[in-house]
């Protein structure tokens, strides 16, 4: 099933770039668009906003940033960071990427099964649990193949992408502070739609982490940037 380790992450992100006035597609399976269309969303310009399943697809242009989305191994499997096959809930939009004339892609991940994080291929399969071999009948682990033109990792793939809306909004010049209460909201919302952490299987939160251990990092960070 989904988990709460990348929606969190793409409105943070989103919602930060409709308010400078930027559009956004954002492009994920229809059980995610579905709880994901329930977010709180800036709505000063709703053309700025747009949900498209893979299967709808018709282009991909200009910035692409892919979070915590799974990706292909070499046999053209999809799997969960447990090893395990997961290529029923997954749509394939990595057989069309080379259709769309994409400027940049930007890849976010943490656990080595990520979209894009092919140019860890080797270091994934020699230091990730079912890296190289995983659980299911293929056999052929969890490592990607496709790169992305550059790739970020952290903690959790929610968390490395509050830390790139932290990092815009200072290239912006303009204030962006974390909302532990909007997350507690936004995991409220996914939860209803039984999508659960990945790593506990529980209740608001994300990989095992909570709103307000975030509010400290994120406020940490802030820390950081202003001294």
């Amino acid at each position: 099933s989904f988990e709460t380790d990348g929606p969190i992450g793409v409105f943070i992100l989103g919602n930060f770039l409709i308010q400078q006035g930027i559009s956004v597609s954002i492009i994920c399976e229809q059980g995610l668009i579905d709880a994901m269309e329930e977010f709180p969303w800036y709505s000063s310009d709703s053309s700025l906003l747009k949900f498209t399943s893979p299967p709808n697809l018709k282009n991909i242009s200009g910035v692409f940033i892919s979070i915590e989305r799974p990706g292909q191994n070499f046999r053209k499997i999809y799997h969960n960071m447990h090893g395990e096959e997961i290529s029923s809930l997954i749509a394939n939009i990595e057989d069309r990427m080379g259709e769309f004339p994409l400027a940049y892609w930007l890849a976010i991940g943490d656990g080595g099964n990520e979209l894009g994080l092919g140019a860890l291929k080797e270091r994934i399969q020699e230091v990730i649990p079912f890296g190289k071999k995983c659980n299911c009948p293929c056999e052929g682990g969890i490592a990607v193949e496709k790169c992305a033109s550059d790739y970020v990792l952290g903690m959790t793939s929610n968390l490395t992408t509050l830390m790139l809306t932290l990092e815009l909004a200072q290239r912006f010049h303009v204030k962006w502070e974390y909302s532990w209460k909007t997350e507690t909201v936004l995991l409220n919302i996914l939860n209803s739609h039984k999508i659960f952490d990945g790593v506990t299987g529980g209740l608001n939160s994300v990989d095992g982490m909570n709103p307000l251990l975030t509010k400290e990092i994120i406020r940490n960070m802030h820390t950081l940037y202003t001294h």
